[in-house]
C-alpha cells in the first residue's frame, strides 16, 4: 500500500489507484505531468513538489492528506497493459472482470481520527475554485 497519512489531516484527497508498473513516484500525483501539486501550490502558496525535499513537512504542515479508494486489484493477464502504468486507465479499474480490494477500512479511520466532516469547503485561489472535503 502506499503511504497513508499518520499525521493530523484536514484535507484528504481521495484518489482511485496507484498503478505498480510505470513512472515511480515518492508521493500520489507526483508523475511529471500530473499538474496536482502544482495546482495546489498556487491554492496555499507554498510550494509543493513531491521531489522537493521539504514536500512531506509542507503537506503535513498544511495538513494535506491523501489516499486510494482501490487498494489492490487482481486481473487476467488480458489487462496488464492496462493497469500495470503503461497506458493505466480508470476507466479500466471498473470493469466487471477486474477485481478490487478497497481501502475503505484505512479511509474511515482517517476520517474518523481527524473528524472530517462530510462537508465541502472551498478555497479561492483567485481563479479557478477547489472543492475539497474536509
Amino acid at each position: 500500500m502506499f503511504y497513508l497519512p499518520k499525521w493530523e489531516v484536514e484535507y484528504l484527497f481521495i484518489g482511485t489507484f496507484n498503478p505498480s508498473g510505470g513512472e515511480k513516484v515518492p508521493y500520489y500525483y507526483g508523475r511529471k505531468r500530473n499538474r496536482f501539486w502544482k495546482l495546489l501550490s498556487e491554492v496555499f502558496k507554498t510550494e509543493l513538489d513531491p521531489y522537493d525535499d521539504s514536500f512531506f513537512e509542507n503537506i503535513k504542515s498544511l495538513k494535506v492528506g491523501c489516499v486510494d479508494m482501490i487498494d489492490s486489484v487482481l486481473y487476467s493477464e488480458e489487462y496488464e497493459d492496462r493497469l500495470s502504468g503503461k497506458g493505466y486507465s480508470d476507466s479500466v479499474l471498473f470493469l466487471s472482470t477486474i477485481k478490487k480490494v478497497y481501502n475503505t477500512e484505512n479511509i474511515l479511520d482517517i476520517i474518523s481520527k481527524n473528524k472530517l466532516k462530510n462537508s465541502r469547503k472551498i478555497i479561492n485561489a483567485t481563479e479557478p475554485l477547489l472543492l475539497v472535503l474536509s
